[in-house]
């Protein structure tokens, strides 16, 4: 796998969060970003269209980074945790680091 491929890294990143991200050409108007939780057949990807690859790999990121932060907040949010709030010059990683813990503190799992 060439990980210098942005798009090869995001379904890298993804993955390693439990996540797919697909992106297909889509005629004529450029192309389509489908993620979803991996295993998760009977859900609808989100989707997005971009009318050129690199968009559209910027689009994924965006749309998974979303995706997976709504499934931590949800998770944590249906059996009444405390989500932990994100700050101002808190990394991004480090916010969704602190959601899972906060999720395999409560031995919840998403």
């Amino acid at each position: 796998m060439n990980i210098a491929d942005p798009a090869q890294a995001l379904k890298a990143r993804a993955r390693r969060y439990g996540f797919q991200v697909f992106l297909q050409p889509e005629r004529p108007s450029g192309w389509l970003v489908l993620v979803r939780p991996a295993g998760a057949s009977l859900r609808d990807p989100a989707r997005v269209s971009a009318p050129t690859r690199e968009e559209a790999v910027r689009a994924a990121g965006r749309l998974f980074e979303q995706e997976l932060l709504d499934q931590l907040v949800d998770t944590l949010t249906a059996a009444g945790a405390e989500v932990p709030n994100w700050r101002p010059g808190i990394a991004w990683e480090d916010h969704i680091d602190a959601l899972h813990a906060a999720v395999r503190e409560h031995g919840l799992r998403v």
